[in-house]
């Protein structure tokens, strides 16, 4: 690790992660930085399965106890999405209370949608560099590909979901119009997931018809409204985009 950067080696770290490295080992010719073990600390408790199991002055050990016995692209996703819906439901009884506590929640529950994000992108990495794997998972590459744009969009729409939350906990309390437009957008993302799954290609072309609708109407509300609402209704079409995304995985 030796003339790098902090940023130059986590984005390092991160990389090999999703290489599928069973082992990763930092090393230095001289004393290893705090910030530096801090930094290689918080990945470790950031990326799933990792454990920090030797280190010294001079180098770190970092080990995969993730096991691919029970690997399960699908069931990580649906991990993923749960998380998500969780935050969704969260945000909007926030929004309704104008509950700082609560959407503080829900911008932690984000930090796990990342972790899982991690595992997914690693664990297509393992099953694309075996071939026994796509057969053992009755996957194909192709699979896969759906598989990493679903993770993506639902990771993003995790993301405009913690930045409404921001919002929430410092803004005064929300108009009910606002909040049905969440509920719509929920309910939305919902079925595309779910069409996504059961590859229901009639279901997936209606909920992009109505995400359309949702679309224009953030756009009339948006109209004659406080900054705070239009940064909220910014990220409620955003997530609409992001359903939109994963409605078309589904056709």
């Amino acid at each position: 690790i030796d003339d790098k950067s902090p940023e130059e080696i986590r984005r390092e770290f991160i990389a090999n992660y999703l290489a599928g490295f069973a082992s990763i080992k930092f090393t230095s010719n001289e004393r290893i930085p705090f910030a530096y073990r801090k930094i290689i600390a918080s990945e470790v408790n950031r990326l799933i399965g990792l454990e920090v199991v030797d280190e010294n002055q001079n180098e770190i050990f970092v080990q995969d106890f993730f096991s691919t016995e029970n690997l399960s692209i699908e069931q990580t996703v649906k991990r993923a999405y749960a998380i998500t819906m969780n935050m969704y439901q969260d945000l909007i009884e926030a929004l309704e209370k104008n509950d700082a506590k609560i959407a503080q929640g829900v911008t932690d529950q984000d930090d796990e949608v990342d972790r899982v994000f991690f595992l997914v992108l690693r664990q297509i990495g393992i099953v694309l560099e075996n071939a026994s794997f796509l057969k053992k998972l009755s996957l194909k590459s192709t699979d896969c590909i759906s598989y990493t744009r679903l993770i993506t969009s639902i990771e993003r729409t995790a993301d405009n979901l913690a930045k409404q939350a921001a919002e929430a906990k410092t803004a005064p309390k929300t108009r009910k119009e606002i909040t049905n437009l969440n509920k719509q957008a929920l309910a939305n993302y919902s079925l595309a997931v779910k069409a996504c799954f059961s590859t229901d290609k009639k279901q997936a072309n209606q909920l992009l018809e109505e995400i359309k609708t949702l679309t224009r109407e953030c756009e009339k509300m948006k109209a004659n409204t406080t900054s705070h609402e239009v940064n909220l209704i910014d990220k409620i079409a955003s997530i609409s985009e992001h359903s939109a995304e994963i409605a078309e995985i589904a056709i």
